[in-house]
């Protein structure tokens, strides 16, 4: 748990200390590669037994598919019974193809470390004036510690965030290969293809009306949400499974972000930032759906989770100076505070470098 919370500490000091300074934004780029190194070197030195059991569950798919000589054999034993293009051979061809260079377990989890982290920060550099503030939510508030649990849906939520790009260039046809790539990793990445449509939704009190109604009808209908996810994508998800996940904290986290978004409107649209506020939206939606429907649809929230990332730093951003250094502060501090108490209390107080003994 120290060295997680010294982490959080060193991203929230190392930013502030780079806000003082003169140069500020250019100085933003030096600050993720320094941050983004640290973190990608945490995630990816922590030993097989930190977290869930999901780690230990890719080790062994490593080293069982490290036997197969030719990766059709590897195909036509485990994954023909799925739906080809929802196989999810993308993952494994990659695990496979990894295989051939190294038999070190710690490499599999070291590059894909690496990797997730890359693509976050490249997420938070690109869509925030405020580089740390995003990149400490990051940390502090779930995603960092769920992809070291759901590595291989990381992944795939990875490669949508570099899509995101070609969402704002208006590259449908590119963006789709990003998307069918994803799914390759993981199967819900197809839920993400939604974002490429909510530039194109207008503004107006009657559209925002026609937006809730939608939401309305989804949560009424998630069930059938799932049985059409079912047969899209080959898999079974069943209804009423839910179990606790991320909790009641994911939950005040997409509503306060939802709160500051409606009470500074004209800052929303004034940063251009309507798509984030969007996704955010979306993602509450589905993961408030899976307490009374199914758990995968707090998976699928994930996808959309990401857009707190950019949207909170850009929203503070909007005040004033002397408010938005307090607000900052503030924010901050919690942030961490509750990251130390989800902490104590979750499956990452036992967190070691594969190292230690």
């Amino acid at each position: 748990m120290v060295y997680l919370l010294s982490l959080a500490l060193f991203v929230w000091l190392l930013g502030f200390a780079d806000e003082r300074t003169a140069l500020k934004q250019n100085n933003y780029k030096i600050y993720m590669i320094i941050t983004g190194v640290a973190v990608a070197l945490v995630m990816g030195l922590r030993t097989k037994y930190t977290g869930s059991t999901d780690t230990r569950v890719y080790i062994l798919h490593f080293e069982r598919i490290a036997a197969y000589d030719n990766f059709l054999d590897y195909y036509h034993d485990y994954l023909t019974e799925t739906k080809f293009w929802f196989s999810e051979s993308g993952y494994y061809l990659f695990t496979w193809l990894l295989s051939r260079v190294t038999r070190e377990e710690q490499v599999l989890v070291f590059i894909t470390s690496s990797f997730i982290t890359f693509s976050a920060c490249r997420f938070i550099y690109k869509n925030t004036q405020d580089p740390p503030t995003g990149l400490l939510i990051y940390v502090c508030l779930g995603l960092f510690t769920f992809n070291m649990s759901g590595m291989r849906q990381a992944m795939a939520m990875s490669i949508c965030l570099l899509g995101y790009e070609l969402v704002k260039k208006r590259k449908l046809l590119w963006f789709l290969v990003v998307v069918f790539v994803a799914m390759q990793f993981h199967k819900t990445a197809f839920c993400f293809i939604i974002v490429y449509f909510f530039p194109l939704l207008k503004e107006g009190k009657a559209n925002v009306f026609w937006y809730l109604m939608g939401i309305v009808v989804f949560l009424f209908s998630v069930d059938q949400f799932i049985e059409l996810a079912n047969a899209f994508t080959g898999e079974e998800y069943l209804v009423d499974n839910s179990v606790d996940g991320g909790g009641i904290v994911v939950v005040m986290i997409y509503l306060g972000s939802i709160a500051l978004s409606l009470i500074m409107i004209d800052s929303l649209k004034k940063r251009n930032i309507r798509t984030e506020f969007l996704c955010v939206v979306v993602g509450f939606a589905m993961y408030i759906s899976r307490y009374f429907s199914n758990q995968i649809l707090e998976r699928l929230s994930y996808y959309f989770f990401y857009f707190t990332l950019p949207l909170l730093p850009n929203l503070i951003g909007e005040l004033e100076e002397r408010e938005q250094r307090i607000v900052k502060v503030f924010f901050c501090l919690f942030a961490i505070v509750l990251f130390a108490y989800r902490l104590d209390k979750g499956l990452f107080n036992n967190f070691k470098f594969f190292f230690m003994r």
